[in-house]
């Protein structure tokens, strides 16, 4: 199986505020993230993260954190993600890591901010960063 997650937010505690996410703290928002992780998939699965692992964390948090969710871990950066080298996310548990949006099965654009879409274009993006927002 496949599965999706996108702005996981791991660390930033701006995150809870901004969207309202309804957790007492960053811990908190941690552990719930990744027993529901550990809830959806098993060992055998592919989940694409589209961007917004993590903020303020470091390699060896992230790595800990990353290595022990399963499934192979695909990830397309997202704008809090950049400043790290694709060396690094693979360093981490990661793998595979894009910069840019990535076609999966010719009919989907994943992709961590929205991207163009015309309506003469066979394609369906799927994408995060805008969080609570409509991007239609």
């Amino acid at each position: 199986m496949n599965l999706i997650w996108s702005d996981l937010h791991i660390n930033h505690e701006a995150i809870l505020h901004y969207e309202n996410r309804p957790f007492k703290d960053v811990k908190e928002m941690k552990r719930v993230l990744t027993m529901n992780w550990k809830s959806a998939a098993t060992s055998h699965d592919t989940v694409f993260v589209l961007g917004d692992v993590a903020f303020r964390t470091t390699k060896e948090e992230l790595t800990e954190i990353i290595q022990n969710l399963p499934g192979k871990k695909v990830l397309v950066l997202g704008n809090h993600d950049r400043s790290r080298s694709l060396h690094w996310w693979h360093d981490v548990g990661f793998a595979e890591v894009y910069k840019y949006p990535i076609i999966y099965r010719e009919w989907f654009i994943l992709s961590h901010e929205p991207v163009y879409v015309g309506p003469e274009m066979p394609y369906v993006n799927i994408h995060g960063h805008t969080h609570g927002e409509s991007s239609t």
